[in-house]
């Protein structure tokens, strides 16, 4: 049986991701770049085409790496999705072999279109000026690092029933795992031979990150070292994920004993029902639809817990490295991330209800009541407000306490204050708008979700976690940068006053400005669509994850075609009402 559903996975990646003609055009792109390297080497005369070859060749394979998740993520939350997973089952197939079948289908389409690379990495080796050290280590950190990516996907694909979901978790997942030692290292600022460059080893990013500098700040041996420990995080990852779907099978894994742990966790995460009853008596009258959308308080939950991470953390790195966290810099980055999660959470929650009464069927059933569709989206816009003011006002007065601590950790002048004062005026007029805000801003994300059904998947395209991968290597290159230029005097001395920095401040706020208002423009008008257009959008099939029209999609419109398939559908439905009235069939 396992073989068949390696084929099946097979035809469907083939099918959906065109893989012969993504083949064939990245072929002949590398073979149009090696000709314009090796033309370029002969007329010149240089030896070092192979290296620079080599190296652009290894950011193309991290291109192709980073679009992995686009296409693993799904492979076993869209079985649990669509409540197919446990049929397969049913069907005399053991968790093992469901597992080893789509994993290893899974990762022939990942490693295949790796391999277009490598006859063009033997090219750059055999045209000089590459070491046979850097050939090994690009060669070898590309396949290591999509294993470890693939991995995480993997397990994020058991933990998650939607994919949009998994890619929020492997992303998170990812960054838990690769950066937090690296930080460590990069803010501890010791010799070569500290304890925190030492653990940098067990990073999976160690790999590719010294194949990236040319193995410049480390050596083979410590190349192989990490390779090693990469390998075994990949391994661990996949263990873990046969070993949780054997678990969560089930097409209702949520039905628990009232009794057990997970409930009584459930209960105090999500809310009991007492606390749902009182919420009922509150709202039923004014609008029931409120209390549909704050029922279930998980986000709430998250952002308090998030929030309070953060803060912790600060506090810890405020123990080891004042120098570095109790300066302004440290703290703006503080307040950034606070404010981020704080907003990310506020849009995930305004797209969670309604995307998943637009997945469900529950919409439709919605507006059969006296309930209606303007009601739904005031409803929706009041639980946003009830939900995230306590947090935000918790934010904000940390904010204003950060605030207030960076003033005592240096000396100040004239220029730099009037920087720092206008920098908080920013942050906390940005945690100001979720205290006392309308939150309008939500409603591209209540429209997007209303439109395809997809939460998270929308959260995540309006924050930008789903653009093109080569933009986010290059942000990551430009970061590097800017961290390598900051950290040391000039990250504890910022703000200085300095003209560049006062023309900086001035530019960001007419951007700032000018995004307001257009977004404000844009947000009128998106409520004014949603007032006439809700109840055309609802009568809609929700369109498939896979379906090819997302691509031409954008935020804020409809779904291409949709107005199509409604009146087409309208058409249709009148068509059978009749024959039903005439008892005819034709």
């Amino acid at each position: 049986m396992t073989w068949p559903l390696i084929e099946r996975e097979l035809r469907a990646a083939t099918r959906k991701r065109q893989l012969g003609p993504i083949r064939l055009w990245g072929t002949l792109a590398c073979a149009a770049v090696a000709a314009l390297f090796l033309l370029l080497g002969g007329r010149s005369g240089a030896t070092t085409w192979g290296q620079h070859f080599n190296q652009l060749l290894f950011w193309g394979g991290l291109i192709i790496i980073l679009q992995v998740p686009t296409y693993t993520v799904g492979i076993f939350a869209e079985e649990r999705r669509n409540q197919t997973l446990g049929l397969l089952f049913l069907c005399g197939i053991g968790s093992a072999q469901l597992f080893l079948s789509k994993t290893l289908g899974a990762a022939l389409v990942s490693f295949s279109r790796l391999l277009i690379l490598y006859p063009f990495l033997a090219i750059a080796f055999l045209g000089g000026g590459l070491s046979l050290d850097m050939f090994l280590a690009t060669t070898c950190s590309l396949p290591v690092t999509l294993l470890f990516v693939f991995a995480v996907c993997v397990l994020a694909s058991v933990l998650c029933r939607e994919e949009s979901t998994a890619m929020l978790v492997a992303g998170l997942l990812a960054f838990g795992l690769c950066l937090p030692l690296p930080i460590w290292q990069r803010l501890t600022a010791d010799p070569a031979n500290s304890l925190a460059h030492q653990l940098l080893i067990l990073s999976p990013a160690r790999a590719p990150f010294l194949a990236a500098n040319n193995l410049s700040s480390g050596t083979m041996t410590e190349f192989w070292t990490a390779t090693l420990i990469s390998l075994l995080w990949s391994m661990v990852l996949l263990t873990t994920a046969a070993l949780v779907l054997g678990r969560v099978w089930q097409d209702q894994p949520d039905r628990l004993a009232a009794d057990g742990w997970r409930a009584r966790w459930s209960r105090r995460v999500r809310g009991d029902t007492a606390w749902r009853q009182k919420l009922a008596r509150r709202w039923h009258e004014t609008n029931p639809f409120v209390w549909l959308a704050q029922r279930d308080r998980w986000s709430v939950t998250l952002a308090w817990a998030a929030v309070g991470g953060v803060f912790l953390l600060w506090l810890a790195g405020c123990a080891v490295w004042w120098e570095v966290w109790l300066q302004p810099a440290g703290l703006f980055l503080v307040a950034i991330l606070m404010n981020l999660i704080l907003n990310g959470l506020v849009q995930f929650t305004a797209a969670k209800t309604i995307g998943e009464a637009r997945r469900s069927g529950a919409l439709e059933l919605l507006l059969t009541t006296p309930l209606s569709h303007l009601d739904i989206i005031r409803g929706q816009l009041v639980a946003l407000r009830e939900q995230f003011r306590p947090v935000a006002r918790v934010v904000l007065g940390m904010n204003v306490l950060l605030m207030i601590l960076g003033l005592g950790f240096r000396e100040w002048h004239g220029g730099d204050l009037v920087i720092y004062f206008a920098i908080w005026a920013v942050l906390l007029g940005w945690t100001g708008t979720f205290v006392f805000g309308t939150y309008r801003r939500a409603l591209v994300l209540f429209w997007d979700s209303l439109v395809c059904g997809r939460p998270a998947y929308v959260t995540l395209r309006n924050m930008n976690f789903l653009s093109s991968p080569a933009w986010w290597i290059y942000l990551v290159f430009l970061g590097n940068r800017i961290i390598n230029s900051l950290f040391g005097r000039g990250f504890q001395k910022y703000p200085t006053g300095s003209l560049g920095e006062f023309m900086l401040l001035l530019l960001i706020g007419l951007v700032g400005l000018f995004v307001f208002l257009a977004h404000r423009t844009t947000h009128r008008q998106l409520e004014n669509r949603l007032a006439s257009d809700f109840r055309v959008i609802a009568a809609v099939p929700v369109p498939e994850p896979s379906d090819p029209r997302y691509k031409h999609w954008k935020s804020g419109e409809m779904f291409p075609d949709m107005l199509t398939d409604y009146l087409v559908g309208r058409v249709l439905q009148q068509v059978q009402n009749e024959r039903t009235r005439t008892g005819t069939h034709r």
